[in-house]
């Protein structure tokens, strides 16, 4: 009985340290590996005298309310009553999913489940399998979350635009960058930084002139400017072109004489879009003339 006691508490701490870590990814919530052990310690010691205590139904409901409750302030340290009520939420949603996910596993290797205060399972599967393969789920699930709520905050930030040159027409997606702050020093234009990609369709210029700094010699009214950014400096190419129009579900305005730069990182990785604009260029938008 002592082997089983141990190995029960040993697969509740890794189990409940899963849950609470993962609960703060998904809350994004900076919290250390000693709080979340802490805490992990606790409800592992406490759900093991959940079944040596027989309590009642309904008393059994609120001592694990209670312990998930305590477990959280501990783990993730929410403040405020509201947080509160978000972490605890968070918590119980991963909790029941990685319990389903783990029902899943047992099942589908032709697993039994019985429950007598706990629950066990019979089987050839070794529970540091189960857990391990229920982590890289809700992980999975985590990044997911993650990645579809910063999708959505970026896509309310995300223009079609296009830009038209003499006779020359592209069209791209463009990312209100509030931190773009990048003037051209001659004219105090603001600046929209767009990828090769788009600019090679607008300008013919071989890549090797960019690269040697000589575009300038091939666009009219063209010229480098410096620029910086956190750990990096050099010069990029500026130039105006006829037209730029951006585009929203309920607005489209055409912005004349617009001062492009050429920009040869590509942004579709961290922005999903071709080319960046600043607060300036956001403002003419606002007040420009609908197409």
């Amino acid at each position: 009985m002592e082997i089983v006691v141990e190995y029960a508490l040993i697969d509740n701490l890794v189990i409940n340290f899963l849950i609470i870590k993962i609960s703060a990814l998904m809350l994004k919530s900076n919290v250390g590996f000693s709080r979340i052990a802490l805490a992990s310690v606790f409800g592992g010691f406490f759900s093991l005298l959940s079944p040596i205590l027989s309590l009642p139904l309904w008393l059994s409901i609120s001592y694990k309310i209670i312990l998930g409750i305590v477990m959280v302030r501990i783990g993730l340290k929410p403040l405020g009553i509201k947080k509160n009520i978000l972490y605890f939420t968070i918590f119980i949603l991963t909790t029941a999913m990685m319990a389903g996910a783990c029902f899943g596993i047992i099942f589908l290797f032709s697993g039994s489940i019985q429950g007598s205060g706990v629950l066990m399972f019979g089987g050839e599967i070794p529970v540091g399998v189960i857990a391990s393969i229920v982590a890289c789920v809700a992980l999975l699930v985590a990044k997911l979350i993650n990645y579809f709520s910063r999708k959505k905050l970026f896509d309310s930030f995300i223009f079609k635009a296009e830009i038209e040159n003499k006779g020359k027409r592209v069209n791209f997606e463009a990312y209100l960058d509030t931190g773009n702050k990048l003037y051209d020093p001659q004219t105090n234009a603001p600046v929209m930084i767009i990828e090769y990609s788009i600019f090679r369709k607008i300008f013919d210029i071989p890549i090797d002139k960019i690269l040697t700094h000589n575009a300038n010699s091939f666009i009219d009214n063209s010229h480098y400017i410096d620029f910086g950014t956190v750990g990096m400096s050099g010069k990029i190419l500026v130039t105006n072109v006829e037209k730029v129009t951006l585009i929203t579900k309920e607005k489209k305005v055409n912005l004349q004489n617009v001062t492009v730069g050429l920009s040869l990182s590509k942004f579709k990785k961290s922005f999903d879009c071709e080319a960046l604009f600043g607060p300036e260029i956001a403002k003419d938008f606002f007040k420009g003339d609908v197409a």
